[in-house]
């Protein structure tokens, strides 16, 4: 069985909407979207029920003609056993310090790190090569979108800083000369703040 899967150039035009915009709304999970390949994409019948929904009654309408990407690929039809439709407003996915640090550290790449600390380690320390800064000290958190009335496109990132008690101030690490970063990482969106 086949689905029809639109794009988010398909939902725009057929949303009369900007594509920025359709994004901002699937990324805030506020319609029924999900990523296929890090790309978000909606199924036709969903979108369809999304609008009824809206519309308080039964509503069709015709999908825009197929988008191809530059290859010359259709991306318009996915087979059922491809797509993995997950709730997108419950997409708060948590990843650990460890598994944070070694995502920035592959998403700056081997020749631009050139000595870091344990990955396990919080801050995370890295020596980087020109022209980015030559020593930073790194405190990065999980961006998550939780439940409760966000403006569209907003995550919240919770700062606490190592050896930090509930309601007692802290400080970062500004020592050893190092630069001080702080951080956030959707893992959606697969996006670095």
């Amino acid at each position: 069985m086949r689905l029809e899967v639109l794009t988010i150039r398909d939902v725009a035009e057929v949303l009369q909407l900007g594509e920025k915009t359709v994004y901002a709304m699937a990324a805030a999970g506020e319609l029924p979207a999900f990523k296929l390949r890090g790309k978000w994409r909606l199924r036709r019948v969903d979108l369809e029920n999304w609008l009824a929904a809206k519309a308080g009654s039964d509503v069709s309408f015709d999908a825009p003609p197929s988008s191809a990407t530059a290859g010359g690929e259709e991306e318009h039809m996915a087979t059922e056993e491809h797509t993995s439709v997950v709730p997108v407003s419950k997409l708060t996915e948590r990843i650990s310090t460890g598994d944070l640090h070694r995502r920035l550290a592959d998403a700056l790449g081997s020749s631009c790190v050139l000595q870091q600390s344990d990955f396990e380690a919080k801050p995370f320390e890295m020596d980087l090569q020109p022209p980015l800064p030559h020593r930073v000290r790194v405190y990065i958190y999980n961006a998550t979108r939780p439940p409760g009335g966000r403006p569209l496109g907003e995550h919240k990132v919770q700062l606490i800083i190592p050896g930090q008690r509930r309601g007692e101030r802290g400080s970062f690490d500004h020592g050893d000369s190092r630069i001080v970063l702080l951080m956030g990482y959707s893992a959606e969106e697969d996006v670095f703040i």
